[in-house]
């Protein structure tokens, strides 16, 4: 008798498959792939040995003078917590080798030095944490410390020196004497591995239950979408607040919004908003995450307001801000503290990228994988789980397209409906939003949609109704430039866009050349730049190639006539195309010092909308698979590279 190994009969007739247990074989081997990479370098030894960290103050605002022969620095600060056990100091070496020694001393409340050490400047790195470890103050709550440095034989410009910054806890740094108005930089250590293997085992049970329900039964394609982001929630607790994608700007304008306070305010030449007291010092010298400053989740706003400058976000229409800034709402009417409501407007962020991502997968029925691929790569997902604009713009592209190719790509002629036809309009109003209307190119997207699809008049109707649109957003935009944009941005130097932009008229060769020089320098930079900013990034970017190139052999591809395939991938890598160079374009008039032969400022996440146009052209050119798996070893393989930025995101932040 005959035997099907995988199918199992039961019932009368009904067949029930087998779970495909070569998934979970392949899960087990990475995370035992994981555990032996990092035990290899005492990882694991150290992972129950994690510190928890709180700023004395968390600004690189100043640095003290260099340590000099006999120069003293004295800092005094009080411990909030028992288990004190490391201090961090902040050092800088002034990027040079400075060949000098100087001493280190910790005494506690008694006066009794708990660490001594003779610092060689030789070894140190610039601008990283010097750690000293004592043994556990188990009694050190409420107690004050003293941390002391003195330089030994070092010259002014041959020795180290330490950042410092303001902070509104603790007492200000003497040195030689003399008290100055900041203090150092410098983090308290209190040992707790608690949370670290807590997260660490949320995170391996959560790819389990993951992977065991898509290997039991075949999945639709928006259902393991939903599942996935399931584990990219944790980006959300896991990602220290304030992440280099200028976080603290966004977090400053959807704080504002949430307060009602749409444009930002001048005050004596400066551009800002008032906010809370403690919130406009949160931002401005801490850090927040898991592991550093947790006191934040107990810790509430002060009713008193400061001005805070910020202006980075002044002249952008603030559309995709206000997904942030009801999560900061909702926080606010519960009265949660300024942890939580970080977390709450980083989750309304990633939900919203979530829901309105699972609409655009789920309205096609070609290229689906495209949509699914894009939706849940891991930098997306990294930067939906932060204050960001990008994942509302990604999404609200991604529906728009979605929504075109429904009705192009479709087996019968089909009408449209309103909601359809106003998530078209209000999804293309989010494209143009964005400052020098970079992605508007995409809404040529909608003249894909036969004439036939179109009710009566309705056509016409949604093209003057988006002329509409584009004409306000245009005024607006141009408003809020004429009265918050300077010539450029100042973070990137000498910048100034009416003379970069003489500058290209007046040299148009060696403005292309260095355009040119650019793309191909970056290009396959950008293509492997999918995955968030972490470690393993040789084996990160490889997933992202494959990743993108997996829509070669895609099995939901539409098969169009050869004429058609022409007209269409002409028209999809054109609109790619021009995105890119307004992308570099923007960044090169307004972050890149005039007449540089280079372009400073672009990040693959600028390219992000424009990825379903490349992926498109891509499948279209492709051989389709016939591997009925394809789909599940698409979604595995994502996973997979989504442990791999999760686990190194929490290495991070317990490090």
């Amino acid at each position: 008798m005959a035997f099907d190994k995988d199918i199992v009969r039961c019932g009368l007739g009904q067949k029930k498959k087998h779970i495909k247990w070569h998934y979970i074989l392949l899960l087990t081997l990475f995370w035992i792939a994981i555990w032996i990479i990092n035990a290899s370098d005492g990882g694991l030894q150290e992972a129950t040995e994690k510190y928890c960290y709180e700023n004395i103050s968390g600004s690189m605002a100043t640095v003290t003078p260099s340590f000099a022969e006999g120069r003293e620095i004295t800092q005094s600060f009080s411990v909030p917590h028992d288990g004190l056990k490391r201090i961090r100091l902040l050092l800088a070496t002034y990027q040079r080798t400075n060949n000098c020694d100087f001493s280190i001393v910790v005494m506690d409340a008694s006066g009794m030095p708990i660490y001594q050490e003779v610092v060689h400047a030789a070894q140190l790195k610039d601008n990283a944490y010097y750690n000293l470890d004592f043994p556990l103050q188990e009694n050190s709550k409420g107690k004050t410390y003293t941390l002391q440095i003195l330089g030994i034989d070092g010259q002014e410009n041959n020795s180290p020196t330490i950042w410092g910054g303001p902070s509104s806890q603790h007492p200000s740094v003497c040195v030689d004497g003399y008290e100055e108005d900041y203090s150092l930089t410098m983090q308290l250590g209190f040992g707790n591995g608690t949370i670290f293997v807590l997260c660490y085992g949320i995170l391996i049970v959560l790819s389990y239950v993951v992977t065991l329900w898509m290997a039991w039964k075949k999945r639709k394609l928006e259902n393991i979408f939903l599942a996935i982001c399931l584990i990219g929630v944790l980006f959300v607790f896991f990602n220290p607040f304030r992440h280099a994608l200028d976080e603290d700007t966004h977090f400053f304008k959807s704080y504002s919004i949430s307060q009602l306070k749409f444009v930002e305010e001048k005050v004596e030449g400066q551009v800002g908003n008032y906010l809370s007291e403690s919130l406009s010092e949160f931002i401005s010298y801490q850090n927040f995450s898991l592991n550093t400053n947790r006191q934040l989740l107990t810790q509430y706003f002060s009713e008193d307001e400061n001005f805070y400058v910020n202006g980075y976000a002044a002249s952008i229409i603030p559309m995709h801000h206000c997904i942030a800034a009801f999560g900061i709402l909702i926080a606010d009417i519960l009265g949660l503290s300024i942890g939580w409501t970080i977390w709450a407007g980083r989750l309304a962020n990633y939900l919203f990228h979530v829901v309105v991502c699972y609409i655009a997968i789920k309205n096609t029925k070609y290229y689906k994988s495209i949509f699914f691929t894009i939706s849940c790569l891991p930098a997306i997902l990294w930067m939906a789980g932060s204050y960001s604009t990008d994942p509302v713009l990604l999404a609200t592209s991604l529906l728009f397209v979605s929504l075109c190719f429904k009705y192009k790509y479709s087996d019968e002629n089909r009408e449209m409906n309103k909601k359809d036809a106003c998530l078209i309009l209000l999804s293309g109003m989010s494209m143009i939003s964005v400052k020098s209307f970079i992605y508007s190119p995409i809404a040529l997207c909608f003249f894909l949609i036969p004439k036939e699809c179109f009710q009566k008049r309705w056509r016409s109707r949604m093209i003057a109704a988006a002329i509409m649109i584009v004409v306000i957003m245009v005024i607006w935009q141009f408003a809020l430039m004429k009265e918050f944009l300077s010539s450029g941005d100042a973070r990137g130097g000498d910048t100034d866009m009416k003379r970069q932009l003489l500058y290209m008229i007046q040299n148009p060769v060696e403005a292309v050349r260095t355009f040119l020089n650019y793309f191909r320098t970056t290009a396959l930079t950008h293509l492997s730049g999918t995955h968030a900013p972490q470690q393993y990034t040789v084996i990160s970017g490889l997933f992202s190639v494959g990743c993108i190139f997996s829509s070669a052999i895609a099995t939901d591809k539409y098969l169009l006539e050869a004429k058609e395939r022409k007209k269409t991938n002409l028209l999809f890598s054109a609109i790619f195309v021009i995105i890119s160079l307004l992308a570099v374009t923007s960044m090169y008039l307004r972050f890149t010092p005039v007449g540089l032969s280079q372009i400073n400022g672009v990040q693959t996440r600028y390219f992000f909308p424009a990825l379903v146009m490349l992926m498109t052209v891509i499948a279209n050119n492709g051989a389709r698979s016939e591997n009925k798996e394809h789909n599940m070893n698409l979604a595995f393989g994502i996973q997979i590279f989504l442990l791999i930025q999760l686990t190194q995101q929490l290495m991070g932040v317990f490090s």
